[in-house]
């Protein structure tokens, strides 16, 4: 582990700085339903834009199977309802 850690670290080193967001991100606070919908979208199919998958629910590390009530991911989710 401490390999990796050392390597993630080297990887994301510029100039003397992490950086691990691009430049000029701005965190945006999740208002509504539809505006948390689009982005779990654009996170489950990221690995399909990039080639990695065909459909979402393939990506191993993916939430999309529990989402998409196709099978149970390999990570544990919780849901909250509010």
């Amino acid at each position: 582990m401490k390999v990796a850690k050392e390597w993630l670290l080297l990887t994301l080193k510029v100039e003397d700085k992490i950086w691990f967001w691009e430049e000029g991100y701005h965190g945006v606070e999740i208002g509504d339903f539809n505006m948390y919908a689009s982005k779990v979208n654009c996170i489950h199919f990221n690995p399909v834009r990039n080639g990695l998958v065909e459909h979402p629910e393939e990506y191993l590390l993916s939430s999309a199977k529990d989402f998409l009530n196709k099978g149970k991911g390999i990570l544990k989710l919780s849901f909250i309802n509010g």
